[in-house]
């Protein structure tokens, strides 16, 4: 409630486009939450979706005043990073509402404090924590769209926990994930080069990586074309940047689950396309059915219509549609490549 009183001040005398987190105070980070739904707000056309938009707002505000609201939020901190990470999946997959979603937002922003002074003491520069909330931002305004008010809900709260730990570091176009292997294959290697089993078999040679072992996960936000050059350029900065704050992090390989790694999608898109060379770096070890990917990351949408509902607004999304139609589902790849 005090640092909110600090917010209201600094409201009036900030430049909202032009904020800077690494030069923000404590109570500076409320800040924050005006930044989205200033811009959330300024795509708005309709009258009545601005008077929606100042209702939801100020619903969105009253949690900072709201010593309960404030004591749940260091609860639910205390589950995701503290003493209670067994009740972990049960609170980020509840069922969605407005109040727990504002909690989770609350929560981020509080643990946003704590990472800047982490990022300080790795003397990592301040600019990642710039990225963490860019992430935010992007959650908040998909979540206004989907469910009509601001906060964090389910979909959102496991990959965003990840940035929070904090694991996951945007490095130009991708960014990355230090974590232990979570597939259950194995990579050898053997006289005639490189090997992978996703079975209990064993392989005659040196395994090399395997579940458990530390890799560093790659991720592709959404955020423009997946440029050949772009991707060259985020590979080796992971490298410089895990080598120079991360040195006893002896990751063995980029690992990466996506659908972008579906070895199908050769058959839909050109040979020249930026997606099938950003699956040819990797190689495919295994593969899960990954439907989710076509409404969420392909079509951008959370309504999860019967597929001959879903109308394309473009080529590439007519070409993915109609592939599943035909009877193929998407998958997720599952890929590695050593280091």
């Amino acid at each position: 409630a005090e640092e909110y009183k600090k917010y209201k001040k600094y409201k009036e005398n900030i430049l909202l486009d032009g904020l800077s987190l690494a030069e923000c105070k404590a109570g500076d980070l409320l800040v924050c939450g005006e930044v989205v739904l200033e811009m959330t707000g300024a795509i708005k056309s309709c009258h009545q979706d601005l008077c929606k938009l100042a209702e939801e707002k100020e619903k969105f505000y009253a949690a900072f005043e709201n010593a309960e609201a404030i004591s749940k939020a260091e609860e639910l901190l205390e589950i995701l990073y503290g003493s209670k990470t067994a009740e972990k999946s049960k609170v980020i997959y509840k069922e969605e509402d407005e109040q727990r979603s504002i909690i989770f937002s609350l929560a981020y922003l509080m643990r946003a404090l704590y990472i800047k002074d982490y990022l300080k003491e790795k003397g990592i520069p301040l600019e990642h924590l710039e990225a963490i909330m860019g992430v935010w931002r992007n959650a908040s305004n998909r979540s206004f769209k989907k469910y009509g008010f601001y906060g964090l809900n389910g979909v959102y709260r496991s990959f965003l926990c990840g940035y929070m730990q904090p694991a996951r570091y945007t490095l130009g176009r991708l960014n990355f994930e230090m974590a232990p292997l979570e597939d259950n294959y194995a990579v050898y290697k053997t006289e005639n080069g490189i090997a992978h089993t996703n079975s209990d078999e064993e392989i005659k040679g040196e395994c090399v990586l395997k579940k458990g072992d530390p890799v560093l996960y790659v991720h592709i936000p959404e955020n423009g074309p997946l440029l050949p050059d772009l991707v060259d350029d985020s590979f080796n900065k992971a490298k410089e940047f895990f080598a120079a704050y991360f040195p006893e992090y002896k990751f063995r390989a980029f690992v990466c689950s996506s659908w972008l790694l579906d070895e199908n999608l050769k058959t839909v898109l050109k040979p020249t396309s930026n997606i099938i060379a950003f699956q040819n770096r990797f190689t495919i070890a295994a593969k899960k059915v990954n439907n989710f990917s076509l409404y969420w990351h392909v079509l951008g949408i959370e309504d999860f219509l019967p597929i001959d509902q879903l109308v394309p607004a473009n080529d590439f999304q007519a070409r993915i549609i109609n592939h599943v139609k035909e009877g193929t589902p998407l998958y997720s790849g599952k890929g590695f490549i050593l280091v």
